[in-house]
Parts: structure tokens; sequence; C-alpha cells
């Protein structure tokens, strides 16, 4: 198995703090990504959010307020296959401008190469496209 990771950072146009409201809330991801994540509902410390390939099952971490870092681990995933060992992390930072920086980062485990390029593509393709996310539905909700 090789460790690997994969990392998106892209500045969005919303106040930081909306961006952390719906990181932070751990729900909802459903109304930010809904091109991938059709569900989603928070048992505990459980997440599950429904997609058409099935669902997947993430155990929250962290979620730390003062800092702006959400952490979870996937129990379950069948959309990038070859891979273990999936944690997922999310930031809010604040550049010098006062815009808001997300950060979303994986580590995993994956069986080869191939494999690992395969899923670093798959999460950069999913983060842009969850980040994007993040800032069309924040606009939403302050309208």
């Amino acid at each position: 198995m090789i460790k690997t990771e994969q990392q998106v950072t892209l500045t969005i146009d919303v106040n930081p703090e909306d961006a952390w409201k719906i990181i932070g809330s751990v729900k909802n991801v459903d109304k930010w990504f809904p091109e991938m994540i059709k569900t989603c509902e928070l048992k505990g410390n459980t997440r599950i959010c429904g997609t058409e390939q099935g669902d997947i099952i993430e155990e929250v971490l962290k979620i730390d307020n003062e800092n702006k870092e959400f952490k979870y681990a996937f129990i379950k995933q069948n959309m990038v296959p070859d891979i273990d060992d999936l944690i997922g992390s999310m930031k809010v930072l604040t550049d010098e401008k006062g815009k808001t920086v997300v950060n979303w980062k994986w580590t995993f485990h994956a069986k080869d190469i191939e494999s690992a390029n395969q899923a670093k593509e798959a999460f950069k393709g999913a983060g842009n496209m969850g980040i994007k996310g993040i800032e069309s539905y924040a606009k939403e909700l302050n309208k």
C-alpha cells in the first residue's frame, strides 16, 4: 500500500464565518454538493451521505470551531476504489484581503501508483466542485 494525499485549496467570495457555518455544521452536504451527495444525515458522530453509488459512511473525528477545522474518517465509501484508511479534513482560513480560503485535504493508502493517481484525480475534481458548492450555498443562504 502506498500512503498518499490530495489537497484542494480555493479562495471563494463569501464571509469566512459563513463558510465555516456550512462546513462546521457537518450536515446538509446534499445542499452544497448536490452533484454527488443526494441525502445527508447525522446520527451522533456518524454522517451518512447517500449517493447514486450507495451510502458513504463517515465518522466525525474533530470539529474545531476556534480554528475552523473539520476532520472525518471514511468508514464506508464506494466512490473511489482500491484505497483504504481515507481521512478527510477541511479548514477555513482568511487571506490578507479578508476573503475565504477553503483547504480540503485527503490522506489515504492506495494499492498501487495507478490507484493513487486515480484517487488523487477524483478528489481534485470533487474538492473543486464541493468548495464552489459551499460558495454558492452560502450566497443562497444570505439572499
